[in-house]
């Protein structure tokens, strides 16, 4: 059932159009309230750098960015992602699309995390290569960036062979 929504026109370009306004959004945000956000911090220590230069401010906009945009941008790319696999490549590459599944799961954890790590006192925290939650945000991100990385590759593979049938060529 899941298959055959995400597989329907509408629903891949309403799931890019939501994806791509999302990520707008958190540019934006991160633009307007000039601050690094931690997703794109993978080193531990760079992660913990980052989060003492934040200001209270910076934090609680962190905090409902992520609670907000980043968890809207995973959904709604992870479903163009696995729709556009799913509907382009050929059934022997469907597994494809677990890929996409698993940048969602891997990128909303590390939005748990890194809610986690806003909301203590900076003070609270250990040094960033023993503070746990600074290491599975390390992992986290990793994997988030690398299943995003095959997924995406594998949507586009996907879209240009729909272009492809479509145009004939």
């Amino acid at each position: 059932m899941l298959k055959s929504l995400l597989t329907r026109p509408l629903c891949l370009w309403l799931s890019f159009a939501f994806a791509m306004l999302s990520y707008i959004g958190i540019v934006w945000v991160t633009l307007h309230w000039e601050m690094v956000h931690l997703d794109s911090q993978i080193l531990p220590e760079h992660a913990y750098n980052t989060l003492k230069l934040y200001s209270p401010g910076h934090r609680e906009v962190h905090i409902w960015s992520t609670a907000t945009l980043d968890v809207l941008f995973p959904l709604t790319y992870s479903a163009c992602f696995a729709g556009a696999i799913w509907k382009g490549l050929p059934f022997r590459f469907h597994a494809l699309a677990w890929f996409a599944l698993a940048a969602l799961c891997f990128d909303l954890s590390e939005g748990a995390v890194q809610i986690a790590l806003l909301t203590k006192p900076l003070s609270a925290l250990e040094p960033p290569e023993t503070e746990i939650l600074f290491l599975a945000k390390s992992v986290l991100t990793s994997l988030k960036f690398i299943t995003f990385l095959i997924a995406a590759l594998s949507a586009l593979a996907a879209a240009i062979l729909m272009l492809k049938r479509r145009f004939g060529s």
